[in-house]
């Protein structure tokens, strides 16, 4: 097992089999729906997102010349060979993207065509805040869902008064005056 490889009980790796039965293109499209928001988030418009199978030791990633030839930074996820998850935790890394990679990355023949093998150690684990997710500031339009209802809440309501700690919610009280 390599060192940043995780061990997994059967039944865990089981609970991260894509649906069985998909097109590998069908199991990548729904592997980066869970990463949308994180492409959004880090501003990055149409994300060359390629996950792939981490091998050998040192640690590495196989690459088509036609995935490199995109110029772009590449973002992948720890997948097995079947697009299965191995990550629990769906650590999103990038490869920035190299223009002398042609001349620095070690090549393996395909065919007519050639691979690349870059690195595990050239790809950077991606830091998203999670956190804030939690604290975005609802659309004073829309309902806010029930479960975030505080006692200071109702005693703005009751009281007319804007000691909520909600914003939008003290901007609805003061209207009411």
């Amino acid at each position: 097992m390599l060192k940043h490889q995780k061990k997994k009980s059967p039944k865990n790796v089981m609970a991260n089999k894509v649906n069985i039965g998909m097109s590998n293109k069908q199991k990548i499209a729904t592997l980066r729906e869970r990463h949308e928001k994180d492409f959004e988030k880090l501003g990055v418009i149409d994300a060359l997102y390629i996950p792939k199978m981490i091998f050998g030791e040192p640690p590495k990633l196989l690459f088509f010349r036609s995935e490199l030839e995109f110029k772009k930074d590449i973002y992948t996820e720890r997948v097995s060979q079947d697009y299965d998850v191995l990550d629990v935790e769906r650590t999103l890394y990038v490869w920035k993207h190299n223009s002398n990679y042609k001349d620095e990355l070690e090549t393996k023949a395909y065919g007519d065509d050639v691979m690349y093998y870059i690195p595990f150690t050239e790809f950077s684990q991606v830091s998203i805040n999670k956190e804030a997710e939690k604290f975005e500031i609802p659309n004073p339009n829309d309902d806010a869902p029930f479960s975030e209802f505080m006692i200071r809440d109702l005693a703005a309501i009751m009281w007319k008064k804007p000691v909520s700690q909600k914003r939008w919610l003290n901007d609805l009280v003061k209207q009411i005056k």
